[in-house]
């Protein structure tokens, strides 16, 4: 009775708030089995579930947001087609970096996803202006993920990567819990400093039982455009130890390179930009060997991950028993 009682109650707001209304509902006592406070975007971000939406692959990318990008364009350029969500709230620069030539737009009740070099792409970067800080507390950040799975009309997709914030606060653990994602890429620089971080996300995403796909060493030398020296400016081979310790795939090293960077600044990844260059290869040999390896994976357990509409209905019915 109490469960029926709470879904009326919602679908009420649901019909009576204005679309600029932000809801906040706050459930909590024994009957209720829950003392959580939720928060929903205004209504015209909302929608219910396409059920004919599929992906078959998850994929969550690394907080090192440009080696992860110019990997999505490898995927893209090699025939999948590839989703990226922006998970990184509070500093979501996916749709300057990707070069957005369709933004995302509304349709009834649905978001059509942005469009960049053939990517689709949702961020929170289309609905705030570009110097307004987003600052929300951990309850509104996991709508917002939720949000992005059930508002957003994917599509048939390969792969969806997921580009997360540094450390690991509340969107890896709600992505954990939201939907069985077939593994985490990690990408780090060499420097012991940094692989401190990362090696606490890396025992994060296993205590979560994410499976560890695999270390992508970013910024790992630098090549001098004049007389052709090698500099490891932020040590090298930091990425490698960090992969034996975990007892992972290591992926490949990505260098420190001014084209890589004005890729980014541009909107124009490097891997379609200058497709046949050292640099691009680079990041077209780690997606193939990443998809090899979660090929590999799945016919090992045995087929692949499942669709994404049953995985919508969990999320937009997180009181149903299963």
């Amino acid at each position: 009775a109490t469960r029926d009682a709470i879904r009326a109650e919602l679908a009420r707001l649901a019909r009576e708030t204005r679309p600029e209304d932000v809801v906040v509902i706050y459930l909590a006592g024994h009957g209720v089995g829950l003392d959580q406070q939720f928060y929903f975007l205004p209504r015209d971000m909302r929608r219910e579930p396409d059920e004919e939406a599929s992906i078959r692959k998850y994929g969550m990318a690394a907080p090192e947001l440009g080696a992860a990008l110019r990997g999505i364009r490898a995927l893209k350029q090699q025939g999948y087609a590839v989703g990226l969500m922006d998970a990184d709230i509070y500093g979501p620069n996916i749709p300057m970096m990707i070069g957005v030539t369709k933004e995302p737009v509304k349709e009834g009740e649905k978001i059509l996803p942005a469009e960049g070099q053939g990517v689709k792409v949702i961020s929170m970067g289309f609905f705030v202006p570009e110097d307004t800080p987003v600052v929300w507390r951990g309850p509104m950040v996991h709508s917002a993920i939720q949000q992005f799975f059930r508002d957003v009309v994917w599509g048939e997709l390969d792969y969806l990567l997921i580009d997360l914030p540094p450390g690991t606060g509340d969107v890896p653990l709600t992505l954990s819990q939201l939907v069985p994602l077939t593994g985490a890429i990690t990408v780090t620089t060499p420097q012991e400093v940094a692989l401190q971080d990362v090696r606490k996300g890396m025992m994060m995403f296993k205590k979560v039982n994410v499976p560890l796909l695999g270390v992508i060493e970013n910024m790992s030398y630098f090549v001098c455009g004049h007389c052709g020296e090698r500099t490891e400016i932020f040590s090298t081979g930091g990425g490698e130890r960090a992969a034996q310790k975990f007892e992972i795939p290591f992926l490949g090293r990505i260098p420190i390179d001014p084209s890589i960077r004005e890729g980014g600044d541009q909107g124009k990844p490097i891997v379609a930009n200058d497709p046949s260059s050292p640099q691009a290869k680079a990041f077209l040999q780690i997606a193939q060997t990443l998809v090899a390896n979660i090929n590999q994976a799945e016919q090992g357990n045995g087929g692949a991950a499942p669709s994404i509409s049953s995985l919508l209905k969990k999320i937009t019915d997180p009181l149903k028993k299963s």
